[in-house]
């Protein structure tokens, strides 16, 4: 399989913007319960001005995962003050990482998963975290195949409502990315 990593530039912004909407909506539409509140938050969330602020900022890398020339993914790293919960300087953050659904399966995210470590470790990075919609057992179970573990829980705002993610994190191994 013919596959590359493509940091994503500001020229490239409306392309994220619609991976990131068409990503979100197959992972997530068929649970959501109120139709106002998930429009909400990709109107925010996903608008070309939020997107163009994050891939700008120093601190914050977007990659897109690029399959036999399509986009199947993209992942979104952040480290110091970029990160959504200050965890400190050792850590970085998966703040997202989706995958289109028909690429689900073929072990795709595991390579976006292990990409990000390396970046993360490449920034002295010792630790990584994310969140995670308690719902969401695939990932969940992903993530703990990985080594990561919860170690709590924080606010995801959807639109006007609040829901609680579980926070997982682990220690990143060296030896893990001497691939």
């Amino acid at each position: 399989m013919d596959y590359r990593f493509e940091r994503v530039t500001t020229e490239q912004v409306e392309l994220l913007r619609r991976v990131s909407i068409e990503t979100f909506e197959d992972a997530y539409r068929e649970d959501d319960e109120d139709d106002q509140y998930f429009q909400d938050y990709i109107d925010s969330a996903f608008s070309y001005e939020s997107l163009t602020r994050e891939v700008t900022h120093s601190q914050s890398q977007f990659y897109l995962l690029v399959v036999e020339g399509r986009v199947a993914g993209y992942f979104k790293l952040n480290v110091g003050n970029a990160q959504t919960v200050d965890k400190g300087e050792d850590y970085a953050e998966i703040q997202r990482i989706y995958l289109y659904e028909t690429y689900h399966g073929q072990h795709l995210g595991q390579l976006m998963f292990d990409k990000a470590l390396k970046l993360a470790r490449e920034a002295d990075k010792t630790a990584i975290w994310l969140g995670v919609w308690p719902k969401n057992r695939q990932a969940i179970h992903f993530y703990k195949k990985q080594g990561m573990a919860k170690t709590g829980t924080l606010d995801f705002v959807m639109g006007g409502h609040v829901e609680e993610d579980d926070l997982m994190e682990m220690p990143i191994a060296t030896d893990r990315l001497k691939q």
